[in-house]
């Protein structure tokens, strides 16, 4: 389990009168778990994805790693964002490489990804889907215990974005890590999580909770069905309303 206790952030922390993003802010996210963050643009979730990776220092509070609080950046959490994060000098096996020397670990995330019979292409002869599916083959290759998704799908167009999220769910269940997604994309929220919290505010608050009631596995008729419906335009107004 990861938890965050009373989080506090400031960009100008340093300033007598600090303008604070976070003000004792609390999250927990259980092991196995597909947990959204889904708020507004500038809302801070990427502060959030940044603190919990190591990469930014809170103000105050703690960060708590199974009871174990954690400081800095480490081998347990790993972040895939909207960018491409790979080396494009190099192929698909030596991508893999970077993170993992296991052949067999390697290749049974490249068949999960389906990827085994492009080890020795470069990213540029990939397309954008199969350069997602690489990240995360890289990520579960690192063997992590959180993989933190920031915005991993916004340079997509609909259609394969769509076809991946289907692809995606099933890689992260069948791996049984713990996910953390971080999106302002209501419809994909929904669609791949088990949790999904609402932010809102400056100092963010987390404004709602939903527990998504859809079990697994889920495809794209999903999205057609009246709850699923129902759910989303809730969403929406409570965004609008925030």
């Amino acid at each position: 389990m990861l938890k965050l206790n009373n989080i506090t952030y400031s960009y100008n922390q340093n300033s007598a009168n600090p303008d604070l993003l976070l003000q004792n802010f609390n999250l927990e996210i259980l092991d196995g778990e597909f947990l959204s963050l889904v708020g507004p643009s500038g809302c801070g979730k990427t502060t959030l994805v940044n603190i919990i990776a190591g990469y930014l220092k809170p103000f105050g509070g703690s960060i708590i790693i199974d009871q174990t609080v954690v400081i800095s950046p480490g081998k347990d959490r790993i972040v895939i964002n909207q960018e491409s994060d790979l080396f494009g000098w190099m192929t698909v096996l030596e991508n893999m490489e970077i993170v993992s020397q296991d052949e067999v670990l390697i290749e049974q995330c490249l068949r999960l990804t389906h990827l085994s019979d492009f080890i020795n292409y470069y990213p540029r002869q990939l397309s954008g889907g199969m350069k997602k599916r690489l990240s995360l083959a890289r990520a579960l290759a690192a063997n992590p215990k959180f993989i933190i998704m920031d915005e991993p799908f916004g340079s997509l167009d609909n259609q394969i974005k769509e076809k991946l999220h289907e692809e995606v769910l099933k890689i992260v269940k069948q791996s049984k890590k713990t996910i953390l997604l971080v999106t302002h994309d209501i419809e994909e929220a929904l669609f791949l999580s088990d949790r999904i919290l609402l932010l809102s505010g400056k100092p963010v608050i987390i404004k709602k909770e939903i527990k998504i009631p859809f079990n697994y596995p889920r495809d794209a008729s999903l999205k057609d069905s009246a709850e699923f419906i129902r759910l989303r335009s809730s969403m929406r107004q409570a965004i609008n309303h925030g």
